[in-house]
């Protein structure tokens, strides 16, 4: 046990997964037994992502230091993202078109249910990012709203300045706190892993198991050649 503990953490989610596989295919009432574990894991996943987003955000505006800096790093950091996350997307539909992950797959589909068609309108999605009341918007976990809660209440207190000091050292000390907890929970997450592919492996069928270990290939492979192929191009450029 201890030698398992002293491995990389990657290593060590691997071995849940495959003990996690190998206890929901020998023994079902096994993997009823764990599925709690499973569920406490995510639940705690879902726990960190509102505190640590809020947090990480708010308090890494605060360390820019100065107002003009924030708006060029901010410019830079948002032609970052659209990039990045153009060409992520690109590389997902040209995978998902080559490989055809889950096609015929319907289990999970509710054939009774009428899908009505739902308009887009960019404005309107803008405008849903500014949060109307930033409690419900952290209670619902609504990401977007957060962010831009934190970037503008981070940004007030760069420019506050020294008036805020103490402030600005809570919301860094309230950063530090959250990566602890992120490490202890993913301390937990081999466990938690293991038992989430147990209770799968017991409640779908075998050709769904299929369809998703061929998905999740598809998403490793997929994430190798985005930090292999397309970060390292992006940095030279």
């Amino acid at each position: 046990m201890e030698k398992i503990k002293k491995l990389p953490l990657g290593k060590q989610i691997l071995i849940g997964i495959v003990v996690g596989l190998a206890i929901g295919f020998i023994s079902p009432k096994a993997a009823q037994v764990i599925s709690p574990l499973g569920t406490v894991f995510l639940r705690l996943l879902k726990m960190l992502i509102v505190p640590l987003v809020f947090f990480s955000i708010t308090s890494g505006v605060c360390k820019m230091g100065d107002v003009k800096q924030l708006r060029t790093v901010g410019l830079r950091f948002v032609l970052y993202i659209v990039l990045t996350s153009g060409l992520c997307a690109a590389v997902g539909v040209v995978a998902g078109l080559i490989t055809r992950a889950g096609t015929g797959t319907t289990e999970f589909l509710n054939t009774a249910e009428i899908v009505e068609s739902a308009s887009y309108s960019f404005i309107d999605n803008v405008v849903s990012w500014v949060p109307e009341n930033i409690v419900q918007a952290m209670s619902t976990a609504n990401m977007l709203q957060i962010i831009f809660f934190a970037i503008f209440l981070g940004i007030a207190l760069l420019s506050l300045g020294e008036k805020v000091k103490q402030m600005v050292l809570l919301i860094d000390q309230g950063s530090e706190a959250m990566l602890k907890i992120t490490e202890y929970v993913m301390a937990f997450s081999p466990i938690g892993i293991a038992s989430l592919m147990a209770t799968m492996v017991t409640t779908i069928s075998g050709a769904t198991m299929k369809e998703v270990l061929g998905f999740i290939i598809m998403d490793n492979v997929c994430a190798l050649i985005i930090l292999v192929v397309i970060y390292p191009l992006i940095l030279k450029v």
